[in-house]
């Protein structure tokens, strides 16, 4: 079985991760690991792959403007869909989940 997972806290050689199964059958788990025993150094934040053979840290992709284009008219249109005759952005709904600068560049690889 494989697990995604992502850091939550790390102190000294140890860290702890939430850990979601690959094929999302089953609850997410906490798990807490050694960094010396795996070979890895990671961060609060960090991106984790487990399978029975490794745990590796998963460097986060850059996003094409491409892609972020494309998730964008699939949100417009399941926005549409779940408020028909409402226009784009809708703010009340958008504005919890504005992304920061940080983000943006992040998700834009800058």
């Amino acid at each position: 079985m494989e697990w995604s997972g992502r850091v939550t806290d790390a102190e000294g050689d140890l860290f702890t991760a939430i850990l979601t199964p690959a094929d999302h059958e089953g609850a997410d788990v906490l798990a807490d690991f050694s960094m010396s025993k795996l070979g890895i150094e990671v961060a609060p934040g960090d991106l984790i792959r487990v399978t029975p053979e490794s745990v590796r840290k998963v460097e986060p992709r850059a996003w094409a403007q491409r892609e972020i284009d494309e998730i964008m008219a699939r949100a417009r249109e399941r926005s549409r869909l779940l408020h028909p005759g409402a226009s784009w952005p809708l703010p009340r709904i958008i504005s919890d989940y504005e992304m920061d600068d940080d983000l943006i560049a992040l998700c834009k690889g800058t």
